[in-house]
């Protein structure tokens, strides 16, 4: 992602030219293009930016002509790109190479649509803006156990965040500039990554910091120039101080001492040269820095290099069992036992379509010991166990 940042910006900024003709539609072609092979969701821009140039009142064959070239060269460094790759990873094959551009297995692996996600996608946004959620928030239907205030915080900025850019989509239009190709192709983007956000996951990060981008050129644009009321000035004034400030705070956290990288060395100083079969999480992030990660196997990484097909996730790891024992090595499960049934069927027979997969997992941990509890940032804990056969 960090690598498509700097191309959607750019494209970004090709279409703030006021003359977005030609040479224009090319370099931002080329730029989205770039974004979009470094990290697929930069690719909303393409079909929003054809939109605006539709829109954008410019002579019928000169939108014609204009639109061509951007699509044309969007195609060309897109696909281009990807065949070549694929071509010298050895697939050869018109066929084979249209089926490895269009189908990944990382498809459809995310929540799909809910209805709780249309609430939540606003509360991600404003996430991004400031850290309102404690660190082990793991959705609103989980947030019982989490004080009110918690709960009357987020909705109140959510509230707020909301309503500024609904307010500079509303001046934008009353100035009626809201036609331009860059800011109507950045409203209908921001729209589009949320409708992802909802699809997917709307309280994460990688996703949401491309809506953030946009709101802020949204924003910006709408507020500069308007003859909106001074209240509404300071208003906005107001909440870019909140920003800036819940910014700081995140540094001065950041630079503490992390309860994170200490879970990290001790979970290097007990599996040593073992195998540990984990989750996603914030402290195997933080392993990676003490290990050549040869011994560490994410779980959903695993599934998803096998396709999410359940008999080969497991037949392969039934066969990295086996040979952990006759090598005299440990394997070692963090992470994935904490949760209930409830969720953990939601994640693997959900979201990862690995049928009876909990069912799996149970059946391993009948066969495991505690060895150690790891204290997470947000008060509960992780357990390491051990395979005990």
């Amino acid at each position: 992602m960090a690598l498509a940042l700097p191309f959607f910006l750019g494209t970004l900024l090709v279409l703030a030219d006021r003359e977005f003709l030609g040479r224009s539609a090319i370099v931002a072609g080329i730029l989205v293009g770039l974004a979009a092979i470094t990290y697929l969701l930069a690719a909303s821009l393409v079909p929003c930016i054809a939109v605006a140039i539709i829109a954008s009142g410019f002579p019928s064959r000169l939108t014609i002509r204009t639109l061509f070239l951007f699509l044309s060269v969007f195609a060309l460094v897109f696909l281009g790109i990807w065949v070549v790759v694929l071509y010298l990873s050895g697939v050869h094959s018109p066929a084979n190479l249209a089926i490895a551009i269009l189908k990944f297995p990382q498809q459809g692996t995310y929540g799909g649509f809910k209805l709780g996600s249309l609430v939540a996608a606003p509360v991600g946004l404003t996430q991004a803006f400031f850290p309102i959620l404690p660190d082990d928030f793991r959705g609103l239907r989980f947030s019982i156990p989490y004080p009110p205030v918690v709960a009357l915080v987020a909705g109140i900025l959510s509230l707020i965040t909301c309503a500024i850019l609904a307010r500079a989509i509303y001046l934008l239009s009353e100035r009626r500039i809201i036609r331009n190709v860059a800011l109507l192709s950045s409203v209908l983007t921001f729209l589009l990554v949320e409708a992802a956000c909802v699809e997917w996951d709307p309280y994460y990060p990688k996703l949401q910091i491309f809506a953030l981008i946009l709101f802020w050129l949204i924003v910006a644009v709408g507020f500069t120039g308007s003859q909106s009321h001074r209240a509404h000035r300071w208003f906005l004034l107001l909440f870019v101080t909140a920003v800036a400030a819940g910014g700081v705070r995140v540094l001065r956290t950041n630079i503490q001492p992390s309860q994170t990288n200490k879970n990290a060395q001790q979970l290097h100083a007990i599996v040593g040269e073992g195998v540990l079969i984990t989750g996603w999480s914030s402290d195997v992030a933080h392993l990676w820095l003490y290990s050549n990660g040869d011994n560490i196997i994410p779980l959903p990484d695993f599934a998803l290099a096998r396709n999410l097909q359940p008999g080969r996730v497991e037949a392969d790891l039934e066969t990295i069992l086996k040979r952990a024992n006759a090598d005299g090595r440990n394997v070692y499960f963090y992470g994935l036992f904490d949760a209930d049934d409830a969720e953990l069927t939601n994640v693997y027979d959900g979201r990862f379509r690995l049928t009876g997969f909990t069912s799996y997992l149970r059946s391993l941990q009948q066969n495991t010991r505690l060895v150690a509890r790891f204290e997470q940032p947000g008060g509960h804990w992780t357990v390491l166990y051990v395979y005990n056969p």
